[in-house]
């Protein structure tokens, strides 16, 4: 979602996030379908003779539509393009109309597997580089009342357009991933560990708001993963700025669990992967007001592999 008052208190209830992805292997790699949704949830409309709410609510979502490939280049190196846009739907503001971003992401993948080479393990570092968001920005036209003792004219109203700027990042990480053997072929691997940190350099941070000026994002993670079904996840991440998400500069919790299904281990004879995954991100109560204490995040992932017809 981008707004560009991001650090204001409001309240809303019902907020939280949904995605999913579809992703094909081919010949000439791994290519992608990405969508997420971004709800606000309703946000109860105030006014003076009504503080507690007038009972009526504004609505405003964000959807997120991409498509990307990935390509290996030998054992070591993958490379991969996104090219993604976003569509707003608001309920509620209707004197406001929109100019969506187009926006392109390039990522470059370092993996190395058997760092330490063991009969009952397996292991792999992976590093990874990525631009993020590289394009144009949102715009905003809504029409504004006009005030005649400031504007010099009548009553009514004037369209006022708004720059909001896309965050443009760009990132580093690296993961290390150790899982036990599987006891024969075709079993699943009992247990798995994965440990993953990543910095983000917000390019624009000046842009993004006019109290905003930080501009180093970090987080850290631990995923267990069960026979390669279950997934059960604890991480942290830390941004520049105190806002509904955060203190500015302290690591902020979160959680989540998810599943992955390939259908062919489980009997089905066909080459799909099904996933879906559940996130929990607790928010800053010292600068927010909503009902919910935190966001509820869900998405799912289907992956085919094409290269088995």
């Amino acid at each position: 979602a981008m707004y560009g008052n991001r650090g204001s208190e409001f309240t809303t209830e019902g907020a939280g996030s949904m995605g999913g992805s579809v992703n094909m292997n081919t010949s000439i790699g791994t290519i992608g379908l990405l969508y997420n949704r971004w709800s606000l949830g309703k946000i109860p409309v105030t006014t003076s003779e009504s503080p507690a709410g007038t009972g009526q609510y504004l609505e405003m979502d964000d959807e997120l539509y991409g498509i990307g490939i990935a390509h290996n280049f030998g054992e070591h190196w993958s490379a991969g393009l996104a090219v993604k846009t976003v569509r707003t739907w608001e309920d509620g503001f209707s004197s406001m109309s929109f100019t969506y971003p187009y926006l392109f992401d390039f990522g470059l993948l370092f993996t190395l597997p058997d760092i330490f080479p063991g009969p009952k393990h397996r292991d792999r570092l992976a590093v990874g580089l990525a631009a993020q968001n590289i394009g144009t920005d949102y715009r905003i036209k809504q029409n504004v009342y006009v005030n005649p003792t400031n504007a010099g004219r009548g009553l009514g109203y004037m369209p006022v357009e708004f720059l909001v700027p896309v965050p443009r990042y760009i990132r580093i990480g690296f993961s290390y991933e150790i899982a036990s053997v599987a006891e024969s072929d075709g079993k699943l691997s009992p247990v798995g560990l994965l440990v993953s940190a990543e910095y983000r350099d917000l390019t624009n941070p000046s842009g993004i708001s006019s109290n905003s000026t930080g501009h180093d994002y970090w987080g850290l993670g631990l995923e267990l993963s069960v026979y390669e079904v279950l997934r059960i996840r604890l991480g942290g991440y830390a941004q520049p700025n105190t806002n509904q998400l955060g203190d500015g500069g302290k690591l902020k919790e979160r959680y989540g669990a998810g599943l992955v299904v390939p259908l062919q281990r489980i009997g089905i004879p066909v080459p799909l992967t099904v996933g879906g995954d559940y996130a929990n991100v607790p928010l800053n109560t010292s600068s927010y007001s909503g009902h919910s204490p935190s966001l509820n995040v869900y998405s799912f992932t289907l992956q085919l592999d094409t290269t088995a017809f």
